[in-house]
């Protein structure tokens, strides 16, 4: 998978500009006074050195930025080049789907590169520490007030190494993070773990052995079970070994072995297996249960190419389109065989559902967010789609550029849609971005916070409450 790399700085939605830390915010609309606390994000931004040039959209160099809301609607606002050991020296580490320059005797003494420190992915609040995370064993402990630094997460010594993945769950009920790691060695498996928020030991509750690794990025989680999704994108482990290639470019896209759902018990570990035809996913929407059936709802491809269209030679050509489709898999005890249900035609990418209260639990909204290209350029829509009939609303702003919205509750409400969007858009024409306010039922704008700098597209991010009690990707 592994193409030309071409930088992506001056290019938008992928431009950013590090110089200063604060900047100015201009308040357009009425903010919610019940919106206080703020909206933290990380993203690649840095995709070119005198010596080094990103091959992947994933493995630009990360940078941190927050909007924070006081009183009688004001807004601030922050940003600060991550600071990581691989920013000092890219060219020594093997990104997602970047080559290293590791020579010959570097890799014959360490068969395996260090890990990546660059925890561009996501940023989550693990009990009382702020944590950017990636997809390897390093997560980056963050200050939320300067957006400095550090230091690493640091898990119990007695723990074996462990990729976690950077889509954490946190049950609210048990009060417990679940997550999910990759062990790779002569025993290579997926393993669920679950730890205190505050707590730095992880338990295992569940793994399933895979000779060939899958690509793993996210996964479901209920009451009673965690679901994992093993498509056929997988690596054998060994290939991993003395190799510069990028992370991403050992995998193999195998449709004949079809796609297969791991539902793993919480309680006991026992596993039960699923098959469906294959495809490839990025990110589950949620998961609950009817009886003995496990319920989850993913977006999904057809295929893996989504993987090379996100590499840097080809971002520089335009954005794909998505096409992608929010379908549901049933997943019932005794019956191996699932049929793949697509809920809507409406494309979307970086899903959402009101998750502190219905995460696990039978959901009627799914948020996400569409980017396109077309003769026109660049577009980009905000979309609120009702799962039972498939039918969608959307915002669309043809100004600026919106990826992954947040959704943020009002305090007390008792409907799914009642809460604000928070979406972060870059400009496609001037050197600035904003903070979108939306309406979640009606999908009507509310506010816009703009500030004078450039900001890059990234992927994932939460709302932090002012004097609320700390969670996982749902502090709102």
């Amino acid at each position: 998978m592994q193409s030309t790399p071409v930088g992506l700085d001056v290019k938008v939605p992928f431009r950013s500009s590090l110089q200063q830390h604060e900047a100015p915010v201009t308040v357009t609309g009425a903010m919610p006074e019940w919106l206080r606390g703020q909206v933290v994000r990380t993203a690649p931004a840095v995709f070119s050195t005198s010596e080094w040039l990103a091959g992947h959209w994933f493995d630009g160099l990360g940078m941190l930025y927050a909007f924070r809301f006081g009183a009688n609607g004001a807004v601030t606002f922050r940003q600060r080049q991550l600071e990581s050991e691989i920013s000092k020296a890219p060219t020594m580490g093997v990104g997602f789907g970047t080559r290293s320059k590791r020579s010959l005797w570097a890799r014959l003494l360490h068969p395996t590169p260090e890990p990546s420190d660059n925890t561009n992915v996501n940023i989550v609040p693990f009990g009382d520490e702020l944590v950017a995370l990636t997809e390897t064993s390093l997560q980056s402990v963050i200050d939320p007030v300067t957006l400095e630094t550090k230091k690493y997460v640091e898990w119990d010594a007695s723990e074996d190494e462990l990729n976690m993945i950077a889509h954490p769950h946190f049950d609210f009920d048990r009060g417990v993070v679940v997550n999910v790691g990759t062990v790779f060695g002569r025993k290579s498996a997926l393993t669920v773990f679950e730890h205190a928020p505050n707590g730095r030991q992880r338990k295992e509750i569940g793994r399933v052995a895979a000779s060939r690794v899958p690509y793993t990025h996210s996964f479901g989680l209920t009451p009673k079970h965690a679901v994992l999704i093993s498509h056929p994108l997988d690596v054998s482990p060994l290939s991993l070994l003395f190799s510069n290639k990028g992370y991403i470019d050992h995998f193999k896209w195998r449709p004949e072995q079809g796609t297969r759902f791991s539902v793993i018990d919480r309680a006991t570990g026992a596993v039960r297996e699923h098959c469906s035809k294959a495809f490839f996913t990025f990110h589950t929407v949620n998961a609950y249960e009817e009886g003995d059936t496990t319920v989850l709802d993913v977006v999904a491809y057809d295929d893996a190419s989504i993987i090379q269209q996100l590499s840097t030679s080809s971002l520089a050509n335009g954005f794909p389109a998505l096409r992608s489709k929010l379908v549901r898999a049933r997943l019932t005890k005794g019956v191996e065989q699932v049929e793949l249900v697509q809920l809507s035609d409406t494309m979307l990418e970086f899903p959402i559902i009101n998750y502190r209260r219905f995460s696990g639990q039978q959901h009627q909204r799914v948020w996400g967010a569409a980017v396109w290209s077309d003769g026109d350029g660049l577009h980009s829509k905000l979309v609120n789609v009702e799962v039972a009939s498939g039918q969608s609303t959307a915002f669309e702003d043809d100004a600026y550029i919106f990826g992954e919205p947040v959704f943020v509750g009002r305090p007390g409400a008792t409907n799914e849609t009642d809460g604000m969007l928070l979406a972060v858009g870059s400009h496609r024409t001037e050197a600035k971005a904003c903070l979108q306010v939306v309406n979640a039922q009606t999908m009507s704008p509310i506010a816009r916070a703009t500030v004078p700098v450039p900001l890059p597209l990234g992927f994932h991010g939460s709302f932090l409450r002012d004097n609320a009690s700390t969670g996982v990707a749902a502090a709102s």
